[in-house]
């Protein structure tokens, strides 16, 4: 296994397109990296906040962080100003909405923000990561894709190749390994 750092998120939002059966996102570069300690916030709360229940109250929940319904709703706009939330909203479960695909593609180049900034071009692409990486992996950007079926993956996988001439390494995942259903 390597240990991959992440260097520069260029892009990391997933939405679905229900009709074609293929992730698409708008393209976002953040020129500012913000970590847990920078914000001064509780990094339970902030992952809590990924999650939040379908409730008549749904942040009334936060008061254990000693934040008022009104307060954790003004900290949310705040971040999402800064660009630390791009926005907030629902998400769907991929798998239950038939979305059982999701590829790593691997991107083999020397000039990681040139390629970064023309994958940004294509919309079937969710997350776009800068890696720091060894000397022996020349894979320093990665992305990913999702749909219901691989074909679709390798047909935008095959013409990102083709269209920016690099090599790309695909790895599907084999289970979901986040901590929350």
């Amino acid at each position: 296994y390597l240990i991959l750092p992440s260097k520069r998120v260029y892009k990391m939002d997933v939405k679905y397109d229900l009709y074609r059966g293929i992730s698409w996102s708008e393209g976002v570069v953040r020129e500012t990296q913000y970590n847990v300690e920078d914000l001064g916030l509780n990094a339970k709360m902030l992952l809590d906040l990924q999650s939040v229940d379908v409730l008549e109250r749904p942040f009334k929940v936060f008061e254990s962080y000693g934040y008022s319904e009104l307060e954790i709703v003004d900290l949310i706009d705040e971040m999402i100003k800064k660009g630390i939330f791009r926005d907030f909203y629902g998400v769907l479960n991929e798998k239950r909405v038939g979305f059982k695909e999701n590829c790593m593609n691997t991107v083999k180049t020397d000039k990681p923000r040139d390629v970064a900034k023309k994958l940004l071009r294509y919309r079937q692409i969710t997350h776009l990561v800068e890696r720091e990486v060894p000397e022996n992996w020349d894979y320093p950007i990665y992305f990913m894709v999702h749909a219901d079926d691989r074909r679709k993956i390798e047909s935008i996988r095959d013409e990102i190749a083709e269209n920016l001439c690099v090599e790309i390494l695909s790895l599907y995942s084999r289970a979901n390994l986040r901590t929350n259903p």
